[in-house]
């Protein structure tokens, strides 16, 4: 093995990542995501080149969720990289530039698995040479994370939510915020072109609202990283017309004792209707990914979004008949 190529330690390595990154506009998987930052913190803040990633298998379980703690590597593992590679390959990152204009290009120009490599098989990466000066230029501007703590996250929209805001805590206790205290200004127009959702998904305001800010801010409250985020909406409420939402955080302790109220149906994250109705789900999103596309060329529904919101809906339609009719008291007669 060459010395542009490092095996990665097991578990809980920082990822830095440039700012640029943090807020430019991908839609990656949650799985693509985790294995492009296991790769990413592979990568010294010393380094002058791009090295050639290669991790073992088990390192990479353990990074993403897929090993017990023994070390035990589940078999979902090879699926996993196949799927995740797949997307790092094929999906493209859109960074808005200083003077107006933007840059575009894939993540990674290579990917392979050798099973023949240490310890049961290793797995290899190689960036495009295009990220390069956003992973190496990263001295100026660039966030922390803990890989342990991105394994916690299991939505791509609270993952996104959680990099931008981790990318303004420099501004805790500054310009007036109070100690351990920022906030974040997200335009929706803004958000949806860093998604890059289509016109069609999620179009009510209520519908974003509701599952791309306030549920994955859920997720992100509860997963304990150290942060707490409520959302301030009446900031960017003009007239009748929601334009945005204020994402006011707060460092707080980890283990820190948060406020819990039963959860109707209706009120669960995405997570939780999912984990309830699994085959239904899956079913729905095989048939969202094999539908014909009824909004033009160029416009392609999430097969996964266009599921979950249909899984909702039914939810939703189920959960109003279980409810008891309240009808007016009848007059007594005699």
């Amino acid at each position: 093995m060459s010395d542009s190529e490092r095996i990665m330690r097991p578990t809980n390595q920082a990822v830095y990542q440039s700012t640029a990154i943090s807020r430019s506009a991908h839609d990656l998987s949650v799985q693509g995501r985790r294995l492009l930052y296991a790769a990413a913190s592979c990568i010294k803040l010393t380094d002058t080149e791009i090295p050639t990633v290669t991790m073992r298998l088990v390192d990479i379980a353990r990074a993403v969720g897929l090993a017990d703690d023994n070390g035990e590597v589940s078999g979902r593992v090879y699926e996993y990289l196949w799927d995740a590679s797949d997307d790092l390959m094929t999906k493209l990152i859109y960074i808005r530039t200083a003077n107006g204009g933007w840059d575009k290009f894939q993540w990674v120009h290579r990917a392979s698995y050798d099973p023949d490599g240490p310890d049961g098989g290793t797995f290899t990466i190689r960036f495009s040479d295009e990220v390069k000066e956003y992973l190496l230029g990263i001295r100026n501007s660039f966030s922390v994370f803990m890989l342990r703590d991105i394994g916690k996250l299991q939505g791509k929209y609270a993952l996104r939510i959680f990099e931008l805001v981790i990318a303004n805590q420099g501004f805790a206790g500054e310009g007036g915020n109070k100690k351990g205290e920022w906030y974040v200004d997200l335009l929706f127009a803004d958000f949806r072109r860093m998604l890059c959702l289509g016109p069609n998904e999620y179009k009510l305001t209520y519908d974003f609202r509701r599952w791309v800010v306030d549920s994955p801010v859920r997720e992100i409250n509860a997963a304990d990283l150290g942060i707490r985020i409520e959302c301030d909406y009446d900031t960017h409420r003009v007239g009748r017309s929601l334009r945005g939402v204020r994402l006011l955080v707060k460092q707080v302790e980890r283990d820190e004792p948060k406020p819990v109220s039963p959860a109707t149906l209706l009120e669960m994250d995405e997570a939780e209707v999912i984990a309830r109705y699994p085959d239904r789900y899956a079913e729905l999103v095989r048939q969202a990914a094999a539908a014909p596309q009824l909004f033009g060329p160029g416009i392609r529904l999430d097969p996964e979004n266009e599921a979950l919101r249909i899984l909702l809906e039914e939810v939703k339609d189920a959960d109003a008949k279980a409810k008891p009719k309240r009808g007016r008291p009848r007059k007594a007669t005699t």
